[in-house]
């Protein structure tokens, strides 16, 4: 068989981009790609705990060591980024810490983490549903649920929840630092 019976496969020839076009290409893929870096970086941020002023993350790992071995009062909103109520929860969930930041510290577990689930199953929190604030006794561990409802409250109606008659800080040297009000 001759060269001729078998010709060669035509070649594709490609046009060089003018350099203008090639220089508009090249910064366009480099903003592309720092726009796509920051998106991931958002959502990291978004799915690793809490939004800012939320609280602290808890997980199932620091749960015994930040919550109930500390002397503060801690309040824990349990939620989900993905759930719509926690959502529309999140703003008043916020200025009600930061209001209160002096008052108790604030904690927030996402249940999306595996290890915020493993909490929230293991206090009991997904047969309550969220979002769900609770409280916890450090002396018993005992957690009392103080809010939660598919009907966001304002800042007031949270605020007279939680520390308007419902619990209030025990005095220094009591066995636990919650109490029920009458």
């Amino acid at each position: 068989i001759s060269d001729s019976d078998n010709p060669s496969p035509p070649t594709l020839l490609l046009a060089a981009r003018p350099p203008l076009q090639q220089a508009t290409h090249n910064t366009m893929t480099r903003f592309a790609s720092s726009a796509a870096s920051l998106l991931a970086l958002l959502a990291l941020c978004a799915t690793l705990g809490v939004a800012h002023g939320s609280g602290e993350p808890i997980s199932k790992s620091t749960f015994a060591r930040r919550v109930l071995g500390n002397k503060d009062l801690w309040l824990v909103e349990y939620m989900s980024p993905r759930c719509g109520t926690c959502q529309e929860m999140a703003p008043v969930w916020k200025q009600f810490v930061s209001a209160n930041i002096h008052k108790v510290k604030f904690g927030q577990v996402n249940i999306d983490d595996d290890d915020g689930m493993a909490l929230a199953q293991e206090q009991g929190v997904l047969d309550e549903g969220i979002p769900s604030i609770w409280a916890y006794d450090r002396s018993t561990g005992e957690a009392t649920k103080v809010w939660g409802s598919y009907d966001v409250p304002t800042l007031q109606e949270l605020e007279d929840s939680v520390f308007g008659g419902f619990l209030k800080a025990a005095p220094k040297g009591a066995g636990g630092f919650l109490a029920k009000t009458a």
